[in-house]
């Protein structure tokens, strides 16, 4: 339901379900956390969604937990639900702010899903245009040999990725 444009304003609006959905990233089902993450990625596309969702308390910082999560669809759909909030610069410097984002982030460049390294990386990109950000990514020892790896090992259909039309510019 949160694909649809009109419903996920809807939703949006609704305070409760959206301290609902971020109450649910810790429930001990993976099930929930995934679809709860899945959720929050699904409404995060909606830009006023993204400043209710960055706003919640604990959002930010619960995402950021899945990171590490030994569910990959788990860390797949916290990965895209940071990258969509991303886009905001108010909550990109939230996301930057929350102490283990970045690290987990650079980290998640080289997990076994190539959807998960992808949007790492598209998470990066989007953090990286606030200046205290891109300090951050770019003092990360591994950040920057990380992300020419993942641009080495990038498979065709992965060209579409916003880190390889970053560094390959028309």
């Amino acid at each position: 339901l949160a694909r649809n444009d009109a419903i996920a304003a809807t939703i949006g609006n609704e305070p409760a379900a959206i301290t609902r959905l971020v109450s649910l990233l810790e429930d001990q089902d993976a099930n929930v956390r995934v679809n709860a993450a899945g959720a929050l990625e699904s409404l995060a596309r909606n830009d006023a969604n993204i400043v209710t969702i960055g706003n919640e308390p604990t959002a930010i910082t619960r995402l950021v937990n899945l990171l590490e999560d030994q569910n990959e669809r788990v860390r797949k759909n916290a990965v895209y639900a940071l990258r969509n909030l991303a886009r905001n610069d108010a909550i990109a410097a939230t996301i930057g702010n929350e102490p283990a984002a970045i690290t987990r982030l650079v980290n998640l460049l080289e997990d076994q899903n190539a959807n998960v390294r992808i949007n790492a990386a598209g998470a990066l990109e989007s953090l990286a245009r606030n200046d205290a950000n891109l300090v951050t990514i770019s003092n990360k020892p591994t950040a920057i040999t990380r992300l020419v790896h993942l641009l080495e090992d990038t498979k065709e259909r992965e060209r579409d990725n916003p880190l390889y039309s970053l560094t390959n510019p028309p």
